[in-house]
């Protein structure tokens, strides 16, 4: 019996919104399973709308208030200080200095060792894999091909340009070592 109470208090809402008319006496032969609908509502930026409410209506929009609260910090790394402390109270307790300092250099090089033999292998991997395609591999030979003779052309083949590349990786390795 609720639903049927229900049904007939859905039927005004819907009639009253314009969303069923009683042509044919459809309101009368409905169901008890009649589910209301929220009515809808007009957005302000549509034509028909007032300009003065909207107008009114969109400074408001406009107008922020912000209230600080609370205790503010005025040192930006107060956060990884607090992060540290814990670390730093561990280190001050440590007696062999040294030994937790090679263990950590240990632990960074086998990290960077194994990142290293990672890509090696996805590497191999990604050639691989463009190793099978048809005619990538041959069009990578002949780019290898192309790029070895211009190298050869420019830089070795007459005793001018041998002597000025030659000077460039002296240059060059010099820098790198400091000398």
């Amino acid at each position: 019996m609720a639903s049927t109470s229900a049904s007939t208090s859905v039927l005004p809402k819907l009639s009253a919104h314009g969303l069923l008319s009683n042509a044919g006496g459809l309101a009368s032969r409905c169901s008890p399973h009649v589910v209301s609908l929220p009515a809808l509502r007009r957005r302000l930026d549509q034509p028909g709308v007032s300009s003065t409410s909207s107008t009114r209506l969109g400074k408001r929009r406009g107008r922020v208030i912000a209230m600080a609260t609370g205790e503010t910090s005025t040192d930006p790394a107060k956060p990884l200080t607090d992060a540290l402390k814990p670390v730093q109270e561990a280190w001050e307790k440590t007696d062999d200095k040294l030994a937790v300092g090679g263990l950590g250099f240990a632990a960074v090089i086998v990290l960077w060792a194994s990142t290293g033999l990672i890509a090696l292998w996805a590497s191999t991997g990604l050639i691989a894999a463009i190793d099978k395609l048809p005619l990538i591999p041959s069009a990578f030979e002949f780019v290898g091909i192309l790029f070895s003779g211009w190298f050869i052309y420019r830089n070795l083949l007459f005793k001018p340009d041998r002597e000025q590349l030659w000077t460039k990786i002296q240059n060059a390795i010099s820098e790198i070592t400091g000398q």
